[in-house]
């Protein structure tokens, strides 16, 4: 089986092959149908074998179900900009004014969203080191950015208020 068959959509098809996959491993095989269904999985499997991509690629599906296809030719150009936590561009979705200038807003007041109310979180990943936690948002990172798509890594032991930031933000 391939990634295709598992109906995953056209933007992560391609973040999964700028990663240099080509084949969904056995855990994937048997975990991204489930928990495209939104059904729970608790799966067990060595080191290396995809566990992660096993959920992020369909709760990315999942959260992205609603939106229209991305347009792939701009996005196979953009590049992942570590600096400022952006992965390929994500500006396109921001709201502006009639005249096409970004709508400015005071610091620290709710983002709106296109439906005019603040932005929510839709998916929480918890794990029990700051390591996993890093490489489950790589992980995000890589597999969403073709998408329009916000992530942030939260955890305990450094400033809060960077990654607060980070929450409003979307």
């Amino acid at each position: 089986m391939s990634f295709e068959s598992l109906g995953l959509r056209a933007e992560i098809l391609q973040a999964i092959a700028d990663q240099g996959y080509t084949d969904p491993t056995p855990i994937q095989l048997k975990s991204i149908p489930i928990v495209a269904q939104g059904r729970d999985v608790m799966a067990s499997a060595q080191t290396g074998t995809g566990k992660t991509a096993g959920f992020t690629l369909p709760l990315l599906q999942r959260l992205c179900e609603d939106l229209p296809p991305q347009d792939l030719s701009a996005a196979n150009g953009a590049a992942n900009n570590s600096a400022n936590g952006a992965v390929g561009d994500r500006t396109k979705n921001k709201p502006t004014t009639s005249n096409g200038k970004p709508v400015l807003r005071k610091k620290g007041a709710p983002i709106s969203s296109d439906r005019g109310s603040r932005r929510a979180i839709r998916a929480l990943i918890v794990t029990p080191t700051r390591e996993l936690a890093a490489q489950v948002g790589e992980s995000v990172m890589a597999y969403s950015k073709y998408l329009p798509i916000r992530s942030a890594v939260v955890f305990g032991g450094v400033k809060i208020n960077p990654q607060i930031s980070k929450m409003r933000e979307g």
